[in-house]
């Protein structure tokens, strides 16, 4: 898993333009929905994501392009801006489902880190990104864990 993750965030960044923090979360985030759903990703996967209206935020949907499959142009990738939480609401065609919350403190710790820093030098924020374990970045509802 280790090295399509990276293989995965390497086609985002190239996709992309530039490395980021986002991207590797959106990348995190994609592979998170396809495991917990048992999704191959493409045509089988609806998502509808929430995020900020600005970069870096933004990045986060390149890096689910790349992991999912879900694209804007097929259409089975939505998102909406807001400046709450932020996170993904990923659906399969069987009707499987599940929302992945980007956690409050992470994104904190994120901006702080980031700061100021250099689009291109975020490369090694986003390897550490890669690196961590989910439940450090997400947290992850299913309808029976929304109850």
């Amino acid at each position: 898993m280790k090295n399509k993750l990276k293989e995965l965030y390497d086609q985002a960044v190239h996709f992309h333009g530039h490395p980021g923090v986002f991207i590797a979360i959106g990348v995190r985030m994609g592979l998170l929905a396809l495991k917990y759903l048992n999704s191959m990703g493409y045509f089988d996967l609806n998502a509808l994501i929430q995020t900020r209206k600005k970069p870096p935020y933004l990045c986060l949907l390149d890096g689910i392009q790349i992991s999912t499959g879900s694209t804007i142009g097929k259409g089975n990738l939505n998102f909406q801006y807001s400046d709450d939480e932020i996170f993904g609401i990923f659906k399969t065609e069987s009707g499987k489902e599940i929302k992945i919350v980007v956690l409050p403190e992470f994104l904190e710790q994120i901006k702080k880190q980031i700061k100021d820093m250099d689009r291109f030098k975020m490369h090694d924020v986003a390897k550490q990104v890669l690196q961590m374990d989910e439940k450090e970045i997400f947290r992850v509802f299913t309808p029976k864990s929304r109850s």
